[in-house]
């Protein structure tokens, strides 16, 4: 039940925001996803150089870009 009371509070704080904050609130979070999305590689692989670390972080963004677009087969460019 406390979920649900939650949920109702977090969607009466978005139906007030203005448009503005809200495109703020979407560039915030995907800061803060792109800084999560580089930590977990990095502590996973804590031996790669910069170079490896660059390489494995832009070959996920291309992995999870091209599922996001229906393109399954890992061949198309972003």
């Amino acid at each position: 039940m406390n979920e649900d009371r939650v949920h109702k509070k977090y969607i009466e704080i978005l139906r007030n925001m203005t448009v503005q904050q809200k495109i703020d609130k979407v560039f915030e979070l995907n800061l803060m996803a792109d800084e999560l999305f580089k930590y977990g590689p990095g502590k996973r692989f804590p031996y790669l150089s910069k170079e490896e670390f660059n390489q494995l972080y832009k070959s996920g963004i291309k992995k999870n870009a091209t599922t996001a677009t229906g393109n399954r087969d890992n061949k198309g460019d972003i």
